[in-house]
C-alpha cells in the first residue's frame, strides 16, 4: 500500500550504501510520525541544523558577516551535538539525501515551490512541525556529498538565487515585514556589487 512506501529526495552529487538506504527506510516506516530522515554527511553532523530565525537569517544575509563566521566554525543553524543513541530529534534536514513517507509527503503538500534550489529544506521543516512530524538524524547512517555538484552557477548567480529564496521563507513562514525585507535587499544589493568587483 502507498501509505507504506518510502521515498528518497537524493542529490546527484550525493551517494549512499544499499545497507544505509534500508536503515533510513526502516528507521522512517518505524518512528511513529516520523518526518524527513537522514543520515551523517561524509561522517559529520553538518546534514542537520537549527531552524533559522529572523535575526540569525538577518545576520547571515551579509555575505561580508557570513564568510567572517564560517571562518570562525559558525554557520546559520548552529550545529547539533551527536547524540550516544543512534537516532536523535532534529529541526531541519539537508535536501542532499534523506527519506520520509509518502504519505507524509502528501499530507504536507511536499516541497514549496516558492523556492528553487536553496532553502526548501526550511520550508520543509515548517510545514513538518505544523503537522507534527518529527524530523530525525540516524547517526550511525552515513552518505557522501560532493557539495555544490548540483549546480555550476557562478558565485552572484548562485548568491541571487539563495537570497530570494531565504527572503520567500521568512516572509511566508516567520512573518518578517517590509523594513525587514526592505533591508535585507538593500545588503544584497552591496554584497553583489561587492563581489563583481572582487571577481574582475
Amino acid at each position: 500500500d502507498w501509505k507504506s512506501n518510502v521515498i528518497f529526495i537524493v542529490n546527484p552529487d550525493s551517494s549512499i550504501s544499499q545497507k544505509g538506504l534500508e536503515q533510513l527506510a526502516d528507521v522512517t516506516l518505524n518512528t511513529p510520525n516520523a518526518g524527513a530522515v537522514t543520515g551523517l554527511i561524509n561522517g559529520t553532523n553538518k546534514s542537520v541544523w537549527h531552524h533559522m530565525t529572523p535575526m540569525t537569517s538577518f545576520i547571515f544575509n551579509s555575505w561580508i558577516l557570513k564568510w567572517c563566521l564560517i571562518k570562525m566554525n559558525h554557520r546559520e543553524g548552529g550545529f547539533y551535538k551527536i547524540a550516544q543513541e543512534s537516532i536523535q530529534n532534529v529541526d531541519v534536514v539537508m535536501g542532499a539525501l534523506f527519506a520520509i513517507k509518502q504519505s507524509t509527503f502528501r499530507d504536507i503538500g511536499y516541497f514549496d515551490t516558492g523556492t528553487f534550489l536553496y532553502y526548501e529544506e526550511e520550508g520543509l521543516a515548517v510545514k513538518l512541525a505544523q503537522k507534527h512530524y518529527q524530523s530525525l538524524l540516524v547517526n550511525n547512517v552515513n552518505f557522501e556529498h560532493i557539495g555544490r555538484g548540483s549546480t555550476t552557477l557562478n558565485k552572484v548567480s548562485f548568491k541571487k538565487i539563495n537570497d530570494a529564496s531565504r527572503l520567500y521563507i521568512l516572509k511566508k513562514y516567520y512573518g518578517v515585514g517590509k523594513v525587514y525585507s526592505n533591508v535585507t535587499l538593500m545588503v544584497n544589493r552591496i554584497d553583489n556589487v561587492i563581489l563583481k568587483v572582487m571577481k574582475r
